[in-house]
């Protein structure tokens, strides 16, 4: 497996599992915070409300009664027993400050810290949690209340171990949740990157998993198909442009420039160097198709996406561009025929369409012998058209039919004819498709070779 380039700067799992433990621990520090000043608030209500109660509870038992120590006393025995759970502590002035009436029931808590009768009515904290309130009476007399607010502290201690207990546990099982969570993902996604790299350096099909994949992580594997796909066909290209230039267009130039070397070795009459040049010509011309056609394969799938398509007369114009390929069958002593049925317009890549057609005339030719035909059919139907090839030439074997359309495949050559580079019919392929299109070869009724293209009247492809 190929090393990995540069150093790492930082991996989503561990990103992942920072930001999930610091936000973790910042949402159970602010819960326990926000429950705990919650839990204290309602204590502190519960401590006042308690405070008043009392204090309303003495001045109603003392409204229509005599205040003095034995009448309190069994009145503060009487308040205690109402709340068992509290400890509290009385203290009692005589009205204008005479001086203290006595201290009632748990009056050690009134040492030394007990406020004296100001402030009235507040209730104020005393060192070792207490809480003090005092209050006028209306027959004169002050009151004082101490109560302890341990019993309540307790349960805030409580609630802050329950409180604390909870969200840890919450917390680790949210870290594991977590951990567990980016594990799975940090897993697919090296299993994506590790196959990405197995398909890049293999020569397989560019196909990644896919299954049981989060939607999120299965187009990221999409997408990196697509990136592979296309780098493998701009690879294929290269390879193929590599591999025509280097070993099919090497050998006929070799071959021009042996011959020319035997032609100007000896001196040649006219005639001679009019018959070589025409041979060169033929040759350079075979040449310079050959490259037009490796150009154009090469470059076949980017054309298909950045060409606009549009409206032509494919017999009209087909017509025009075999021009060339007509005064090579007179030659040739080849009878070529051109035939048009219904609507010849068709929507697509003029350039790419019009060199197919020329490629199919070009191979008929090719293995047509003298006194041959050639015949060029167009039909136009409703939503496509059909363009046949015929020839009278020995035909294409059985064997051969699928593998005619691959680049550089080379039947043996027509007799007393050069053998082909392979090209022109896998062009003629590609361009079809390109257009939504299909191409088959059989059996002509003219003894050869019969191509039948299926074409859309408007560019289909993707």
């Amino acid at each position: 497996m190929t090393e990995p380039r540069g150093r790492r700067r930082w991996s989503l799992r561990g990103r992942m599992l920072r930001w999930l433990g610091v936000t973790s621990g910042v949402v159970a520090l602010s819960l326990i915070v926000t429950g705990i000043r919650f839990v204290e608030g309602a204590a502190d209500s519960q401590v006042e409300s308690l405070l008043l109660e009392e204090l309303d509870e003495v001045r109603a038992y003392f409204a229509f009664r005599e205040l003095d120590a034995t009448t309190f006393m069994g009145a503060a025995h009487e308040l205690s027993s109402l709340h068992p759970g509290s400890r509290v502590a009385w203290r009692v002035w005589e009205p204008e400050g005479e001086g203290l009436l006595g201290e009632f029931g748990d009056s050690s808590s009134l040492r030394p810290g007990a406020p004296a009768t100001s402030p009235l009515d507040r209730t104020v904290s005393v060192p070792g949690g207490f809480r003090w309130r005092s209050t006028r009476l209306e027959s004169g007399e002050v009151v004082g209340l101490m109560l302890d607010t341990s019993p309540y502290r307790v349960l805030v201690d409580q609630y802050v171990l329950a409180a604390a207990v909870i969200v840890l546990v919450g917390t680790t099982s949210l870290f594991a949740v977590g951990h567990a969570f980016s594990s799975r993902v940090s897993t697919l996604l090296t299993r994506v990157a590790s196959r990405a790299r197995e398909v890049h350096e293999s020569e397989g099909s560019a196909k990644l998993p896919a299954e049981d994949l989060p939607d999120e992580i299965a187009e990221i594997s999409e997408a990196l198909e697509e990136l592979l796909f296309k780098i493998r066909s701009e690879t294929q290209a290269s390879r193929i442009l590599i591999a025509g230039m280097a070993h099919e267009l090497r050998a006929p130039i070799q071959n021009l420039i042996g011959e020319t070397e035997v032609t100007l070795l000896n001196e040649r009459s006219a005639e001679r160097y009019q018959h070589v040049l025409s041979s060169h010509l033929e040759e350079l011309r075979h040449l310079g198709d050959a490259v037009h056609n490796l150009v154009a394969l090469c470059s076949a799938p980017k054309a298909a996406d950045a060409t606009e398509s549009e409206w032509f007369n494919l017999f009209r114009e087909s017509k025009y561009r075999l021009e060339r390929e007509v005064n090579r069958a007179e030659r040739s002593d080849v009878s070529i025929s051109f035939s048009t049925t219904g609507e010849p317009s068709i929507r697509g890549d003029r350039e790419a369409i019009l060199s197919a057609i020329r490629n199919l005339a070009c191979n008929a030719l090719d293995w047509t012998p003298p006194g041959g035909e050639v015949e060029l059919d167009f039909e136009g139907h409703q939503d496509h058209l059909t363009i046949v090839v015929s020839d009278s030439g020995p035909g294409v074997p059985e064997p051969d039919r699928e593998k005619v359309f691959e680049p550089f495949f080379r039947g043996p050559a027509a007799e007393g004819k050069r053998v082909g580079y392979g090209l022109g019919l896998a062009l003629t392929h590609s361009a079809v498709v390109a257009q939504g299109g299909t191409i088959e070869v059989g059996e002509s009724e003219l003894g050869g070779a019969r191509f039948h293209v299926h074409l859309p009247r408007e560019r289909t492809a993707g």
